[in-house]
């Protein structure tokens, strides 16, 4: 028998005392340039504001680190300051999908940085006129993606999940020759597809910060959030948001996030939290995702305790009644303390009739129902004649 542990197995296709859970933690990892006493390749720097970013890692608007400044400060004009970041500057030599590989040692080392803290995470390689263009982007970006997830796996597995943001650079322009992520599997992870005029890159700091900020089970496409607090104009691709307007609807249904704009309201807002999976997968969005990630982290959290625990058993050998009601209602309290807001129920289930005597294992069903969100609203509009009637 293997060591005493809490395993949680996350379950898809069903939807057709507080804990200190920092759900907001971000890291980014970017190319940049060693500076001397400043920027150092491969080390990790915890920063708090975009000034604190200039004075710790002497990085400006028009340095040799304008890159690693641009999302920095996408990423603070989004969140606000006084918000941890973990910063881990690589060399132009390592690609996206080093970046994301689960047997490279950056995703760990943000892990262990952040004390195990990171739930978000920003990945993003300087553009070069030498990328090779495949499926309209850099071709490191689908590997990017695919090592990203198991990443994810790999982690979530110890109890440290974490979603994660490609940078969806060096685009061509041609919608009809991006990736349909609906044909993937990848629910872990989220392609951003808006730029500056001029740049290649694409300014995932934005989403990073969105992220950041708003409740597990926000979506950053939600309107009463505000226009995203840029004083630029977004590209996709070479051309302006509104000029591709009749790309929209292709770019979101292949599983692209973007900037979008409404009639009749001023500034630019998230198209979507879609993450790379098929639209039906109960994970295709970012905040059924994080708040997945949140539950199997008060799960663990409330049974860890309970390791090792005697179990007192009916004269057939089974779990007690009693026994029963105490771990569903332990966890459905846990839950229901922590994310009030963020579902909308719980509810825990034991077989009492499972041979825990002889496996020392008991299974518990846990069923969590959502919040909902209004993805379109239809209004029927016409004139009426009173005296018709």
């Amino acid at each position: 028998m293997g060591l005493s542990n809490v395993r949680i197995n996350l379950i898809n296709g069903n939807l057709g005392g507080v804990l200190s859970l920092n759900d907001g933690v971000a890291g980014l990892i970017c190319t940049a340039v060693a500076v001397s006493g400043k920027v150092d390749l491969g080390v990790v720097r915890r920063v708090c504001s975009l000034l604190e970013a200039q004075t710790a890692l002497g990085i400006e608007k028009s340095g040799v680190n304008n890159h690693m400044y641009g999302l920095i400060k996408d990423y603070y004009d989004g969140v606000g300051t006084n918000t941890p970041l973990f910063v881990l500057p690589v060399s132009d030599t390592v690609k996206m999908s080093d970046m994301l590989d689960k047997d490279q040692p950056y995703i760990e080392a943000l892990i262990v940085a952040s004390s195990g803290d990171m739930r978000l995470l920003g990945v993003s390689k300087c553009a070069s006129e030498t990328d090779v263009i495949a499926e309209g982007l850099d071709e490191d970006v689908a590997l990017a993606m695919s090592k990203g997830q198991a990443s994810f796996e790999k982690y979530r597995a110890s109890m440290r999940p974490f979603r994660f943001v490609v940078d969806a650079k060096s685009y061509n322009g041609n919608v009809a020759d991006l990736k349909d992520y609906n044909d993937c599997s990848i629910n872990a992870g989220s392609l951003f597809l808006t730029s500056k005029s001029g740049e290649a890159n694409s300014r995932i700091g934005l989403l990073l910060g969105a992220l950041s900020k708003q409740p597990v089970q926000r979506k950053i496409s939600r309107v009463k959030n505000g226009a995203v607090g840029i004083t630029y104009d977004p590209y996709i691709g070479n051309q302006p948001v509104e000029v591709v307007r009749d790309d929209w609807d292709t770019l979101h249904d292949k599983g692209y996030i973007f900037l979008r704009s409404f009639p009749g309201k001023s500034g630019y807002f998230f198209s979507s939290d879609r993450t790379a999976t098929a639209a039906n997968d109960d994970y295709a969005s970012l905040s059924n995702a994080r708040v997945i990630d949140k539950a199997v982290l008060i799960a663990y959290s409330t049974y860890v305790n309970e390791l090792g625990e005697e179990v007192q058993l009916t004269s057939d050998g089974k779990i007690s009644p009693p026994v029963v009601k105490n771990y569903q209602g332990m966890i459905e309290n846990a839950i229901r303390s922590n994310m009030n807001e963020s579902i909308s129920n719980v509810t825990a289930e034991i077989d009492p009739q499972q041979n825990i005597l002889s496996n020392n294992q008991m299974v518990v069903s846990l069923k969590i129902v959502p919040v909902s969100y209004l993805g379109e609203i239809v209004v029927n509009l016409g004139f009426d004649n009173p005296n018709t009637k």
